[in-house]
């Protein structure tokens, strides 16, 4: 959702991250997929599957801040969406970074403490490190000392 929402023309985000991205709804479980957006064929959702179809949108990508990351043992969304993303990406031309786990599924149970902060890092580099000194203890999210 995050890669697919940076791609619109809109600039609604300055930068993402996208774990695990179902990047072309017409290679992900057809039970699931087709249960919501019928057969990707022309009688039915063709246009549907193209128009969600990430890989397409990647030259929209460009100039924005962009983290890809899966675990290429994930057998709920396969490596195969991150490669056709990479694929499109670099197709249009579109710097991006690139994190593959190895051996790791969909949850990322055995690198969690390095992904979390991979993307720690990653949004620093986006939006400044944060001062957690002007954040005021006990208070809701996002409150800020006046």
């Amino acid at each position: 959702a995050t890669a697919m929402i940076l791609s619109q023309e809109v600039g609604l985000f300055h930068c993402g991250i996208a774990l695990a991205p179902i990047t072309s709804w017409a290679h992900y479980d057809s039970v699931f997929t087709e249960r919501f957006m019928g057969t990707p064929n022309v009688t039915d959702n063709y246009r549907g599957y193209e128009e969600s179809d990430l890989s397409k949108r990647a030259g929209n990508l460009r100039d924005k801040p962009f983290l890809l990351i899966h675990g290429s043992a994930d057998n709920t969304v396969h490596f195969q969406h991150s490669m056709i993303l990479v694929h499109g990406l670099t197709q249009e031309g579109v710097m991006f970074r690139h994190q593959t786990y190895p051996d790791e599924g969909h949850n990322f149970d055995g690198v969690q403490e390095h992904l979390y902060r991979a993307m720690e890092a990653f949004w620093d580099e986006c939006f400044g490190p944060l001062d957690f000194i002007e954040w005021e203890i006990g208070s809701t999210f996002f409150s800020f000392k006046q």
